[in-house]
């Protein structure tokens, strides 16, 4: 019986110190309270510039406050490699906020990460859970002028140059063409553009660079152009034109001059002139241009000039951020 009382005497302490640790302010419960926010955005793209943004809450117990919380951020599903997550400021006192920050770099595959953040502190941890989406999206790159067209004003027959990059996304890799797909204004002849290097080798994550050349025209004298086939008129002097008319008249004046005999002779030369008069004379044509083949100086015409550059690869693929514009104006 005394054993029996003993063993009682000895359990009773013991339970009521589970309860007093229990319910207590100095129990095992945490002294401090964890929320966070749903990911903005929920969705992100490998290598891209947004990443995804939680806020991190960490709050004061009804019967605690001024906890200091230290923050992890550690992936708990998904494929690999995954996105990186951050959690900053970290430790924190509670009341207060922190950002969890979690970006997808190139190569993360596609797919629903979900990610453990845990806040700890000598009472003991609490975790909440946050979603993110990678994307599946393609390889492509885009085009950039980095260094101005310089100088913006050319006399005819001069030149000046600008700097275009090229920039790969997500794994892109590739040979890229420039090229000039539209000058605006027409004008003949029209400024020129060439590219060195050409193509743009992409082979890594590498940003690549070309230098791109506009080229303008001058010649000392008046050419001649012709329209798609058709051929230039024949410009003859004029004397050719008064001999082609005075041929044959003075034919007609042999006619009337000398003897019977002569005279034969003379109507046969005559008729000859009359015949090769008839023949040459078409190429006796106007000194005259018509105006479908018009007279051009051979120097690029004073006016501001606006090119449109585009890139192509091998396959077709164009930059995702289309086409872009550089202007000269030559003077």
């Amino acid at each position: 019986m005394l054993n029996l009382r003993l063993s009682v005497g000895r359990l009773v302490p013991a339970i009521l110190l589970v309860l007093f640790l229990a319910f207590s302010p100095f129990g095992l419960t945490q002294d401090f309270t964890l929320q966070a926010t749903t990911p903005n955005p929920r969705a992100v793209e490998p290598g891209g510039a947004i990443s995804a943004i939680a806020t991190v809450t960490v709050g004061n117990t009804a019967t605690s406050s001024g906890a200091s919380v230290t923050l992890s951020c550690l992936q708990s599903s998904g494929p690999t490699p995954s996105p990186t997550c951050e959690v900053s400021p970290s430790p924190i006192t509670a009341p207060g906020n922190a950002t969890a920050t979690i970006a997808a770099p190139l190569g993360t595959p596609a797919g629903l990460f979900t990610y453990n953040v845990t806040g700890t502190d000598a009472s003991g941890s609490l975790t909440v859970n946050l979603n993110v989406n990678v994307l599946d999206v393609s390889p492509e790159y885009t085009i950039a002028v980095t260094k101005a067209v310089n100088p913006t004003t050319v006399a005819a027959g001069n030149g000046t140059t600008a700097e275009l990059t090229v920039t790969p996304i997500n794994g892109y890799t590739g040979k890229i063409t420039l090229s000039c797909s539209n000058i605006s204004p027409a004008a003949e002849p029209p400024p020129t553009c060439s590219f060195s290097p050409q193509p743009l080798q992409i082979i890594s994550a590498t940003p690549q660079s070309s230098t791109m050349t506009i080229s303008t025209t001058s010649t000392t004298g008046p050419t001649t152009t012709a329209s798609a086939g058709q051929l230039r008129p024949i410009l003859r002097p004029r004397w050719v034109f008064v001999l082609c008319l005075a041929a044959p008249g003075l034919g007609f004046v042999a006619l009337g001059v000398g003897s019977a005999p002569r005279r034969r002779w003379m109507s046969f030369l005559a008729l000859t002139c009359v015949l090769a008069a008839a023949l040459f004379f078409p190429a006796c044509g106007s000194s005259k241009s018509n105006s479908n083949n018009p007279v051009t100086t051979g120097t690029t015409p004073k006016n501001t000039y606006t090119l449109t550059i585009a890139a192509s690869d091998a396959n077709g693929v164009a930059a995702s951020n289309g086409t872009l514009n550089v202007s000269i104006t030559v003077n």
